[in-house]
């Protein structure tokens, strides 16, 4: 059982990110550590869920609850998806999830302790870090 860091209750959290939420609690290893929508860096960007585990590094995934049919069109920087009120353009998810990581490495770049020293990968992390989005 992953421990959940973040209670969703009384939190906006979609049908989608409840079910994650609820699948992560009864399938992932009690060491895997969950974060629901807490903001990264100073513009406060909130990637869905944050997981991390100590082997396995930090992944950051973005959860939609798009049904088939909702998404019209997708490109590497933008969405269209069917609402009710019309389609609408929106930012790519995957590309969206990608930029949190990115805000991440560079907040834990700045502790010592997390990045090579030497070497070909001085300056970088020492942990294994990913994004992803589940729809």
């Amino acid at each position: 059982m992953a421990t959940l860091l973040t209670s969703l209750n009384g939190c906006p959290a979609t049908s989608g990110e409840r079910k994650v939420a609820s699948l992560f609690d009864r399938l992932l290893d009690e060491d895997y550590l969950c974060w629901f929508d807490v903001p990264l860096g100073p513009r406060g960007q909130r990637p869905d869920f944050t997981l991390l585990h100590p082997l396995r590094g930090i992944l950051l995934l973005e959860v939609k609850d798009w049904k088939p049919g909702t998404l019209l069109q997708l490109d590497r920087k933008q969405a269209v998806i069917q609402l009710p009120s019309g389609p609408k353009r929106v930012s790519n998810p995957l590309e969206q999830v990608r930029q949190y990581c990115h805000v991440l490495a560079g907040l834990l770049q700045l502790d010592l302790l997390l990045v090579w020293q030497d070497g070909n990968h001085q300056g970088q992390l020492r942990l294994p870090w990913g994004h992803g989005v589940i729809l």
